[in-house]
């Protein structure tokens, strides 16, 4: 259990779960509950840790009737409920306790440094992007700086006060203090193990609607023009495949289906895969690129390079299949990395921030006054295929977006462009 000095007294805030777990074990084995009602005592147990003012000073039977004048006050709670609730303390306090002599020491997490890791450990459990790994670690690494305080004692309170401050004078946007409440959320529910009360009650932040940026064709034109070699390439595919920077940056040989002029995308955002149109006209020039590419890595094969990062571990299964032609990334880096665990020279594909910073170029050069970003080629491709006519539900299995509401912002962009519609002030 985690102690800490209230009033001079020391007092039990919260419950760690191997106390949970031994509980469960004891309730089942001296038979004091029915097997599929174990679970739900221990989840009694937590909740009188986390809302009665525990102080043994007190006794149990204060405790245990301020325990039932809030268990009563809650709505939602059935006689029932409380009745069994109840028990699960008396149980737990008087029977369980006394004869176990189990440890009350505090739990695992004592510093941020300790969480950081468990943070890292759940969410690579869970396959979630290293973009949402940054970003949690991040955010939580902000909260405890905010707080001052250790990570056994923050609760609700302190959640509630440092999402305020975030959105306080609009110093960030609606979309990151979001971010910041699902990683605080993620932290309370999947590494500290703590269900904090009010937790999903926190007001949300609303966002705003925003028209994305799109190009004409005249301004894609222009753009493309100014971008050259592998550069150029890439920013055909991402305007004529309505590709993301990470999506292009990271296809791979066998993602290229000549045959049935298609590339497909692996992992996308929300780690989903696709299949997009590949354009007939910028194939001479991939088909090149790659002859030239396969000509470097056999050379490169041949003094025991030419491998490549892999995919979920897949080469313990297949040793040498970062070696292999069709795994090669289409646009790779130029420099090679140290595998941190084997110590093989691999290859990275190409950084997006290259990418990028050729882009905002290439529109200054072509004189082109909006904010332009990689991104933006992908809004255009999706508006210019609306302004042909293509229906909306095939725009959105090319963009791989999972609802059609989202696709559906592309259609606030046509109002006023190919319409017809005249302002009255030219009439």
């Amino acid at each position: 259990m985690i102690a800490r000095e209230i009033n001079g007294k020391k007092s039990v805030r919260s419950v760690h779960d191997g106390i949970l777990d031994a509980y469960i074990t004891f309730l089942y084995e001296k038979k004091l509950a029915l097997p599929w009602h174990c679970k739900y005592y221990a989840g009694w147990v937590r909740t009188f840790h986390q809302i009665v003012n525990i102080d043994e000073d007190r006794g149990y039977d204060t405790m245990a009737a301020e325990f039932e004048r809030k268990l009563t006050a809650r709505a939602k709670l059935e006689t029932w409920q409380v009745r069994q609730a109840l028990d699960s303390l008396n149980i737990y306090w008087n029977v369980f306790l006394p004869t176990t002599g189990v440890s009350t020491k505090k739990p695992e997490f004592i510093d941020w440094t300790a969480v950081n890791e468990k943070i890292k450990v759940a969410i690579q459990m869970r396959h979630y992007s290293p973009r949402t790994e940054k970003t949690y670690l991040d955010h939580v690494q902000r909260f405890a700086a905010a707080t001052g305080k250790r990570p056994d004692e923050v609760d609700v309170t302190d959640v509630k006060a440092y999402l305020s401050r975030m959105g306080q004078g609009g110093r960030v946007s609606a979309s990151t203090q979001n971010q910041a409440f699902n990683a605080l959320l993620f932290l309370f529910k999947n590494v500290l193990r703590r269900e904090i009360i009010g937790m999903a009650t926190l007001p949300r932040a609303k966002r705003g609607f925003r028209i994305p940026v799109v190009l004409t064709k005249a301004e894609v034109r222009a753009l493309l023009e100014r971008l050259q070699g592998d550069f150029k390439i890439m920013g055909q595919l991402m305007y004529g495949s309505g590709l993301r920077v990470s999506e292009c940056t990271s296809l791979r040989v066998k993602d290229i289906d000549y045959e049935h002029k298609s590339v497909t995308v692996r992992g996308g955002k929300g780690n989903k895969d696709r299949v997009s149109m590949l354009p007939e006209s910028i194939m001479p020039a991939l088909k090149e690129l790659l002859e030239r590419r396969r000509a470097v890595h056999e050379e490169e094969k041949s003094h025991g390079l030419g491998g490549v990062f892999t995919p979920d571990g897949l080469d313990r299964k297949y040793p040498e299949m970062h070696r292999e032609w069709l795994w090669q990334w289409v646009f790779p880096g130029v420099e090679y990395t140290t595998e941190r665990n084997t110590g093989r020279a691999l290859r990275w594909h190409v950084h997006e921030t290259s990418v990028q910073k050729e882009i905002k170029r290439a529109a200054v050069c072509a004189d082109i006054q909006k904010r332009v970003s990689p991104h933006v080629l992908r809004h255009s491709f999706a508006t210019h295929l609306l302004m042909a006519g293509y229906n909306i539900r095939t725009v959105q299995e090319l963009l791989g977006h999972s609802n059609v509401t989202t696709t559906m912002i592309y259609t606030h962009v046509l109002i006023g462009l190919e319409r017809g519609i005249k302002s009255p002030l030219d009439e």
